[in-house]
């Protein structure tokens, strides 16, 4: 969501990633200047895109020094001379053991310049800053529950499930709902955004957009796509749900979660049993396995008393508050490990690197837990949404 790349660039990923430092890492390990590439993983972190190329290119730069000997050997030169031999073989090897770690330099090194440059060139240094327009805009549009939700979000569905409990999606159609201060998502060919028109009333025909959670500004685009984009689902106005609307769902929220879900609906229709005593068994032992819900019995005796008698609304409260407080042990812990790799990065900590690489594994099993139990909590709340909705129906009628 930081990247400020446009919704319209090329299919082609130049996106640079955590893991690609890790991969890299992994080819050099054991290196005096490996850990120069876990410096630049930090940097990556906290979107320093200039120190991340500097740190990546004094990696490239020093590997190359060490291999030096082994880079001016040409490999059709040392076959001739030493043909048959098990030598010939060894140094055929690291030769290109070494120009294929070269290669990966490069590739990561070039991507990083691309969206260098991106980044320069879509949201200039003068237009960094946060209007203040903009900035309270969505501070009144945003809630502090949602920021901890969607942000703590590492998947798609997790992020589709975060908006659809805060808020109620409608559709862009007329340019009538192009409208300033208000709150739109958007999914490009690449990246997924939440924008906000800033400013004025909008009449030109180039929209200025900022990224709702950074307040920077990205480059403007043309009211025409904007519709279209509108029509085809990929951006959609998002109105912050009232008291009544909070256990509600609305028909073109579920058309735009099953278009984002790429024809898999993010929210199962009530006919097929949305969830049972079955999914809170689940979100019990997933909640249990992340290490992050204490009180995750809470889950079976709300599974036993509230959700068998139908007190769907008890439910739903007591599920959402252990919600919040797993929400915000993710983060603390999401805190807690980029210290970590701060700390070992900057030598505070000594670490080997077999253990370097079993904390990261360690981390990465961790996440994969931490991730399932936010699932299975978004899915609990949001049938027990849907059956309030339906009791609530059937109550009317």
């Amino acid at each position: 969501m930081a990247d400020q790349s446009n919704p319209d660039s090329p299919r082609r990923r130049i996106a640079v990633k955590e893991a690609d430092l890790d991969e890299l890492y992994l080819l050099v390990q054991g290196a005096p200047y490996a850990n120069t590439l876990l410096d630049a993983k930090v940097t990556l972190s906290h979107h320093d895109l200039a120190k991340t190329l500097q740190l990546v290119q004094s990696a490239r730069s020093r590997y190359r020094q060490s291999h030096s000997r082994t880079l001016r050997r040409d490999s059709d030169e040392t076959v001739a001379d030493e043909q048959g031999s098990k030598e010939a073989a060894r140094l055929r090897q690291q030769l290109v053991r070494c120009q294929l770690v070269l290669e990966a330099f490069d590739d990561i090194i070039a991507n990083l310049e691309r969206m260098i440059k991106l980044r320069a060139g879509k949201a200039p240094a003068t237009a960094q800053r946060k209007g203040p327009a903009a900035t309270s805009a969505v501070s009144s549009i945003l809630s502090d529950q949602f920021r901890l939700e969607y942000e703590t979000a590492h998947t798609l569905r997790a992020q589709i499930l975060a908006i659809r409990r805060h808020f109620v999606v409608r559709r862009v159609e007329t340019e009538a709902d192009i409208a300033r201060d208000q709150l739109y998502y958007l999914h490009g060919k690449e990246q997924t955004y939440l924008i906000v028109v800033p400013g004025s009333e909008p009449s030109d025909e180039q929209i200025p957009m900022t990224l709702a959670l950074s307040g920077q500004v990205m480059q403007p685009i043309a009211r025409r796509k904007l519709l279209e984009m509108g029509q085809q689902l990929r951006l959609v106005r998002l109105v912050p749900k009232t008291a009544a609307e909070a256990a509600t769902t609305d028909e073109i929220g579920d058309a735009w979660a099953l278009s984002e879900g790429q024809g898999r609906s993010v929210v199962e229709a009530p006919e097929q049993g949305l969830i049972d005593k079955g999914t809170f068994s689940q979100l019990h032992d997933a909640a249990q396995r992340s290490g992050l819900v204490p009180n995750a019995d809470v889950i079976a005796y709300t599974r036993d008393r509230e959700f068998r008698m139908k007190d769907y609304q008890k439910a739903f409260q007591a599920i959402e508050g252990l919600y919040g407080k797993f929400c915000t042990a993710a983060t603390q812990r999401d805190q807690r490990l980029r210290r970590e790799d701060l700390d070992i990065a900057a030598g505070r900590i000594q670490i080997s690197p077999k253990q370097l690489m079993e904390k990261r594994a360690r981390d990465i099993a961790e996440n994969q837990l931490v991730d399932r139990a936010r699932s299975r909590f978004l899915r609990v709340l949001e049938g027990l949404r849907v059956m309030m909705r339906q009791s609530q129906s059937e109550a009317g009628g």
